[in-house]
């Protein structure tokens, strides 16, 4: 028996949020980013139950990380962004080529 197209693609879906539901994890992607100081930075946007909305970010030249949350978790290992600074690397993961998304992600790298 053979199945069409869209049941394929939504079976797939419905595995990948049983996937979430099962371990409370999303990882949306990464992206990297070229600051206006010249440093390469990659981020890891990332959403799981405890921390909520978070990312992960590092320096590829110097080998720096940071971890920055929208929702207050651990406010002192963790640098706070707002929700919105997260939805810009969160969108960017989706659409890397938008130049908008992109210079407002380098504007706020800018402040580390």
């Amino acid at each position: 028996m053979s199945f069409g197209k869209e049941f394929l693609n939504a079976r797939a879906i419905i595995s990948k949020t049983m996937e979430f539901l099962e371990d409370g994890k999303k990882y949306y992607g990464e992206v990297s980013v070229t600051d206006n100081n010249h440093r390469l930075w990659e981020i890891k946007v990332r959403y799981d139950n405890n921390r909520k909305r978070y990312l992960k970010l590092e320096i590829k030249d110097s080998k720096k990380k940071f971890r920055a949350t929208a929702d207050n978790y651990k406010p002192h290992k963790y640098v706070k962004i707002t929700p919105k600074q997260w939805s810009v690397f969160y969108e960017l993961v989706k659409n890397e080529r938008n130049t908008e998304l992109y210079n407002e992600a380098k504007k706020f790298l800018d402040s580390f």
